[in-house]
């Protein structure tokens, strides 16, 4: 919106597309209602406009499980997923008693523990000023037996300060903005301000809302998502927002957010209310829509991701693309219902009285165009109640390897509230469309990798999907990365960009399976921020004698970051399974290690140590290379190369030099016939933290894989 008119760019050959529209004969997959079914007991939207569902693997037995805050007098439902796709609601045997009112959830694991614990919302709309003295913010930790505890006070999460029965709860979602390894919170209201609660690693939460520059303006928020959108490796924050411009604020790396919105074009200025991410276009950029209340041109969104090296940009589409007309928009997902590879579009709507109140659920099925063309097909599929729709995510409760959809309603004024779990069967041909679904878990606090990129590449087919915690509107799906393959028997290759900024990357990855990636699956490369790559010194200096297994290294500390690991550790990326520091049982081996600070992260790379002998001499070589500060340069700490061990390096423009491919950002350390090498990350990832004006996107290939002896 630009003083007050409207503008949206839309590339010529775009404007055929419509005419271009053929309704589908049959859609190749059915959603049929089983909540009853499998489980799914009574539910209560709160009163005002909708609320939300919460689906993750709480109790970590890989499947997935959901939460369903109510309306006051209906206890939450907490429903285990017994894994044979039923499920049972067990709030009452954990703990999970509570009767006040809340609209919104999410699971996060805010002590680093490995257990989810619950952080659980509320407002006061239309409870009157007898609500205000209640507390609608509360947080639940998980303890070892699987109970939860209310630990709102003891985390300090401060007071809502609702003080109008006309505040409504925004949506909430989470992501580390500070790099600490910790998630931190992001929500807002209705008629209130956006509110930023940073988790400082000792259980407890500080707020920095106005001080980031994302709190302190009152405003009509709804639901925000917490994504790297400029791929710098901070975590940033979009919000949809009622009535007035939804904002993107561009983290910063010190503290504080700028907002890019207008330059970015995802300004609408609208009735914005659901958002979600994906990759349509498999261009492997996360694309955005948003939801809308449908009038004349205006209507649901999609946000095309043009960004380039230089700056974040979006392309507008909505009629264009086929997927404007979504009624009273509430939430969306982006997923792909048949298992094509391309990612589809489910949307809720909805409101209680008008002809707003027979608005029926769309489902865009992806006609797989290079430009953005979709069909409506909800009716064919199965997805076109008149419910007045709030939130729907996609999870394969059932794990039969498509995914299926959960959606909340508050009926349509008068109709019953409803909890729907949608099962989705792939039929006809598409049956034969096989699936990939990653599970990425890394070590430290963040466990199940909340912020991370999974891409996966089958053919010359290209995906990517985003690990987020809070989507739709008032919705959470499962920290997986679900894949549709065609009829592909494998993806070659599955890479994980990790929060930290490693990128860990497994090939030949067999389709129809959930599996679970860690950061020591496959190949380890250091692959972003704080990155450090430690060399030992060898050997010679080790205490002499044989070392029981296990003892530990008396390898000299020159530095404090230095790492020394003895005993078998975790597979390393190169060189042998099962490597342990033992002079006498393995003949002795050091390790190159490369962590990531403060969490100490290492991945190991193992060489004989006779050929370090022979190679270094006595005296050793320590390299450390690290990212100085989330938003400061490369700098290189020690270089002290010594007998056959050279990190080359060329370039003027950073104090830490390139490799031969100038596009790159990367250390190569030679030892006699064979190079081991460490991507610290491509071009497209740092270029604009580093402000490099040339070179290629992609880190040279010898340091995605050990380079050939020479």
């Amino acid at each position: 919106m630009r003083n007050g008119i409207l503008t949206w760019a839309v590339a010529p050959a775009i404007s055929v597309v419509m005419a271009l529209h053929a309704p589908c004969a049959l859609a190749a997959f059915a959603l049929s209602e089983v909540g009853a079914a499998r489980g799914i007991g009574p539910y209560l939207v709160p009163e005002g406009k909708g609320g939300g569902v919460a689906a993750a693997d709480y109790d970590n037995d890989g499947d997935v499980d959901l939460f369903a805050p109510t309306g006051s007098g209906l206890r939450h439902g907490l429903y285990r997923n017994g894994g044979d796709g039923t499920f049972t609601d067990v709030s009452s045997a954990v703990g999970l008693t509570d009767l006040d009112s809340a609209r919104t959830a999410l699971w996060i694991d805010y002590d680093g523990d490995d257990r989810l614990d619950l952080f659980v919302l509320g407002d006061c709309f239309s409870q009157g000023s007898g609500c205000f003295a209640v507390s609608t913010l509360r947080l639940f930790h998980q303890r070892a037996d699987g109970s939860f505890e209310d630990t709102t006070a003891a985390a300090a999460i401060p007071d809502d300060a609702i003080t109008m029965a006309n505040q409504h709860r925004g949506g909430v979602a989470a992501g580390d903005l500070d790099g600490n390894g910790y998630l931190d919170l992001v929500f807002g209201l209705w008629r209130g301000v956006q509110r930023v609660l940073l988790n400082q690693g000792d259980g407890t939460f500080r707020e920095v809302s106005e001080s980031s520059g994302i709190g302190g303006d009152v405003s009509y928020f709804w639901q925000p998502l917490v994504f790297d959108f400029d791929g710098d490796g901070r975590m940033d924050v979009y919000s949809a927002i009622d009535f007035y411009r939804n904002r993107l604020w561009l983290n910063l790396g010190n503290g504080e957010f700028e907002d890019i919105a207008e330059s970015s074009e995802t300004d609408n200025a609208w009735n914005d209310m659901g958002a979600a991410l994906g990759d349509y276009d498999n261009d492997g950029d996360a694309d955005l829509y948003v939801t809308n209340i449908e009038a004349a041109v205006r209507g649901n969104m999609l946000f095309r991701n043009d960004s380039t090296s230089e700056s974040v940009a979006f392309t507008r589409y909505g009629e264009e693309a086929g997927v404007r007309r979504g009624g009273w928009g509430w939430g969306a997902t982006f997923f792909d219902a048949d298992n094509d590879g391309d990612l589809d579009l489910a949307a809720t709507n909805g409101w209680s009285a008008g002809s707003n109140a027979e608005d029926r659920s769309v489902l865009f099925l992806n006609d797989g165009a290079e430009s953005p063309a979709f069909t409506e097909i909800g009716a064919i599929a199965g997805f076109d109640d008149n419910y007045w729709g709030s939130s729907v995510v996609a999870i394969d409760f059932d794990r039969d390897g498509d995914l299926d959809l959960v959606q909340t309603c508050n009926g349509n004024g008068t109709g019953p509230h409803v909890l729907r779990l949608l099962e989705n069967t792939i039929e006809g041909p598409e049956a034969a469309n096989r699936y990939l679904n990653i599970r990425p878990r890394m070590e430290g606090p963040n466990r199940r990798a909340i912020g991370a990129v999974v891409r996966a590449e089958t053919g010359d087919r290209q995906m990517m999907r985003p690990v987020l915690a809070g989507t739709s509107f008032y919705g959470q799906e499962p920290a997986e990365a679900f894949f549709g393959l065609g009829d592909a028997t494998m993806a070659e290759r599955v890479t994980v960009e990790w929060p930290t900024g490693f990128q860990t990357v497994v090939r030949n990855v067999a389709a129809d399976q959930t599996t679970t990636v860690t950061e020591w699956s496959g190949t380890q490369m250091a692959a972003g921020r704080r990155a450090v790559l430690f060399v030992p010194s060898p050997p010679a200096r080790a205490a002499t004698g044989p070392q029981p297994t296990g003892a530990a290294a008396a390898l000299p500390r020159t530095k404090k970051t230095l790492r020394v690991r003895s005993g078998p550790v975790a597979p390393p990326p190169l060189g042998e399974q099962g490597a342990s520091f033992d002079p006498e049982v393995h003949g002795g081996r050091i390790t190159i290690m490369a962590g990531a600070e403060p969490n100490g992260f290492t991945i190991a790379a193992d060489l004989a140590a006779e050929r370090w002998r022979r190679r270094t001499g006595s005296d050793g070589t320590d390299v450390v290379v690290k990212f100085r500060n989330r938003s400061g340069p490369v700098r290189l700490v020690s270089l002290s190369p010594s007998g056959g061990i050279r990190v080359r390096a060329r370039g003027a423009e950073l104090p830490f030099d390139l490799l031969e491919d100038p596009g790159s950002i990367a250390v190569r350390v030679d030892l006699g016939a064979q190079s081991y090498c460490f991507a610290l990350g491509d071009t497209e990832r740092f270029r604009r933290a580093l402000r490099l004006r040339s070179g290629p996107a992609a880190p040279p290939r010898e340091c995605i894989e050990p380079a050939a002896p020479r």
